[in-house]
């Protein structure tokens, strides 16, 4: 019984070691990688954006919050953070 118990902790260094040389050969980046429910998703805005000069609040609630804007200074680019 000892050597399938030998067994076994080799085939998890063999699935450790292959797991770590697919992300090596992949060129995946393990910090952009999101946990599902996890952190909020950013996307790029493209086209022109329509500029609302009454003001949410004069609508009557007829606007729902969907996420925050932010503008890269380098760039000028607009990404919106959802929830």
């Amino acid at each position: 019984m000892s050597s399938l118990g030998n067994l076994m902790d080799v085939m998890l260094v063999f699935a450790c070691g292959l797991m770590l040389a697919i992300v090596a050969n992949w060129n995946v980046d393990l910090n952009e990688v999101q946990a599902s429910g996890g952190s909020p998703a950013i996307k790029e805005i493209d086209g022109d954006l329509e500029v609302v000069e009454e003001g949410i609040a004069a609508n009557n609630g007829s606007y729902t919050e969907m996420g925050t804007v932010y503008q890269d200074e380098e760039t000028g680019d607009l990404y919106v953070v959802t929830n």
